[in-house]
């Protein structure tokens, strides 16, 4: 039933959060509702544009991981779950080009720096 999860989910989120009007569910109404993925691909677009570093550390720490894991085989997310980590590995290999280039080869190759990367074929 929809007003019980809808009850359910104002306990959750607050009753703010979430409003009910003529069948019609809105969330955040009284606030402007943020998706991380969206900000991560603009973070990721700002930062290919003028490879600032700062701009690449601030949407490299944007990346909380592979899009929807636990629907990982439904066919309508696996263009954009390849899309968003092909974006992230072209931020890393930026990101290791500036390291480089600014003579700290041992942090680009560093295990951590890549360990959020993840095959793009799944």
């Amino acid at each position: 039933n929809l007003h019980q999860a809808v009850h359910a989910a104002r306990r959750a989120l607050g009753a703010s959060r979430i409003a009910l009007r003529d069948d019609v569910l809105q969330l955040c109404p009284h606030d402007t509702l943020s998706v991380d993925v969206e900000e991560f691909e603009h973070a990721a677009a700002a930062a290919r544009v003028d490879s600032d570093v700062d701009a690449l550390r601030r949407a490299l720490e944007m990346w909380t991981g592979r899009l929807l894991p636990e629907d990982e085989y439904d066919a309508w997310s696996i263009p954009r779950r390849r899309r968003l980590a092909e974006t992230h590995a072209t931020l890393v290999a930026q990101r290791a080009v500036q390291l480089i280039d600014a003579g700290q080869p041992d942090a680009a190759l560093a295990a951590e720096f890549f360990e959020s990367l993840h095959p793009l074929t799944s």
